[in-house]
């Protein structure tokens, strides 16, 4: 049988309670160092919650490139088999205007201006509303689920659209999930968590390592007759985390 490790189901019903109970938008930060299951808790949450998933993700490598993250998510949408239709929806839902300024993301929907990123202080106003005006339009369909994982790359650009949308776009119909490793001091990462966390518009959710009642929960769905044993060598090996447990396992089959 396949290898559960997530022991975070109090976390899923917190992600739940917050979708549920919030009356106004909140970015919801899911933390944790590498391994720990940060993802995996956001895309089964994701996976349950329905609604249009968008996903995106940072890459170190990639940090040079304003909006990368918001880019991939956004062009999930191309390989959708209503596309067409999805693009004859949004041209006739949306003024020329904000069609041309959301294309720079995602050129797919037509009728986009080439310039050159970075962009004026003017120029990516209007290019955060564009996109803030598609996700709107977006949501009349089905409520979007907005997914960027390990923030700790993003961009400057990215984090500041991120900021925008969390306060200008409507609860019920945006969710905004986010991973990052340890938010590093004096970052620009740091600067928006600082910042939505004065404003009331943000949830931090801290993931932290399998204690030893976790494993032994998790040893005895894996050999009933041996879960102590198990998680005697299991518990010192891994150190809890997640991700060299599920290794481990696999090693010792």
């Amino acid at each position: 049988p396949r290898v559960e490790i997530l022991p975070f189901v109090g976390r899923q019903a917190e992600l739940e309670r917050i979708l549920q109970s919030s009356s106004s938008q909140k970015l919801i930060l899911i933390e944790g160092e590498p391994g720990i299951g940060k993802t995996r808790l956001a895309e089964d949450f994701l996976q349950k919650a329905g609604g249009l998933p968008l996903s995106g993700a940072a890459r170190e490598l990639e940090r040079s490139l304003p909006y990368q993250p918001l880019i991939e998510a956004l062009r999930s949408l191309t390989a959708r088999s209503d596309w067409k239709a999805l693009v004859a929806f949004l041209h006739d839902r949306l003024p020329s205007l904000w069609i041309r300024e959301a294309a720079h993301l995602l050129p797919e929907l037509g009728e986009s201006e080439t310039r050159p990123l970075p962009l004026a202080d003017a120029e990516e106003s209007r290019l955060w509303e564009g996109v803030h005006r598609l996700l709107e339009a977006l949501a009349e369909i089905e409520p979007v689920r907005l997914f960027l994982d390990d923030l700790q790359w993003a961009d400057r650009s990215t984090l500041g659209l991120l900021g925008y949308l969390v306060r200008h776009s409507e609860a019920a119909r945006l969710l905004i999930l986010t991973t990052a490793r340890e938010v590093p001091p004096r970052s620009p990462l740091a600067a928006l968590v600082g910042t939505l966390t004065r404003e009331d518009r943000l949830e931090r959710i801290l993931l932290e390592r399998l204690q030893e009642r976790d494993i032994v929960a998790l040893t005895r769905r894996l050999s009933p007759a041996y879960a102590y044993p198990l998680a005697e060598w299991l518990g010192p090996a891994s150190e809890g985390n997640p991700y060299v447990l599920a290794e481990l396992v696999r090693y010792a089959r």
